[in-house]
Formats: structure tokens, sequence, C-alpha cells
């Protein structure tokens, strides 16, 4: 059976808690369903796991505030953001985006500064 109300429940879920470490288990649990319930709507809704999709949460997290502000923290921001390293958060993210965190803070320098220029 699908869901949509708990995708719903399960994004607002990672909007509250993405900056700690999240059991699967438990937030199932929060959720009022079990992690398989929880994973196959994963999978149905968004054709991925719920690690991976809070995973893609977090980066989505990370780029809005590298984008906002260019000369942040990276290592301080990937914490921020749930990763227990910049290094856990780079490997997520040059996996998805095939650049770095590095080269993607540097293009949202540049930006920065043509946006000012112009």
């Amino acid at each position: 059976m699908h869901n949509p109300d708990l995708m719903t429940r399960a994004i607002d879920y990672f909007a509250r808690w993405y900056a700690t470490t999240i059991d699967l288990s438990v937030m199932a649990n929060s959720l009022g369903v079990s992690v398989e319930e929880l994973e196959q709507q994963f999978l149905y809704y968004r054709s991925r796991s719920a690690q991976a999709a809070l995973t893609h949460y977090r980066l989505n997290r990370l780029c809005d505030a590298i984008n906002h502000d260019p000369e942040i923290d990276l290592a301080a921001l990937a914490r921020r953001c749930g990763f227990r390293s910049l290094e856990e958060a780079d490997r997520a993210f040059s996996g998805s985006y095939c650049q770095n965190l590095m080269q993607f803070q540097d293009q949202c320098r540049h930006v920065l500064a043509w946006r000012q220029a112009h």
C-alpha cells in the first residue's frame, strides 16, 4: 500500500533531525511504521533507500548553505548538516554531483563575485 502521508511525515522528520544521527528504526517507530514499510515507501516514492534519501536531504542543506555563504567553513558545516566528518560529506557530494565540495564552494565564490560586479 502506498502512503504519501508517510513520505510527508518522513521528510518533516528529516527536516527536524537531519543535523543529528538518525537511527532509521527510531525514525520508523516515531512515524508509527516498521523499518521495512519505511524503506518500501522510500523506494516507491523516491526510488532510493531511506538512508540514501537522508543523505540527499543533507547534501541539499549543505549546498544551500554554501551557496548562501561561500566563505563558510566546510568542516563545521558538514557536521551541522549531520555528516560525521568533512570527508564523509565530500564522498557523498562527489558521488552525487561529480565534483568535490571545495570545487563547488569555489564555483559559489565565483558566482557571488559575478553577482556583486553586476
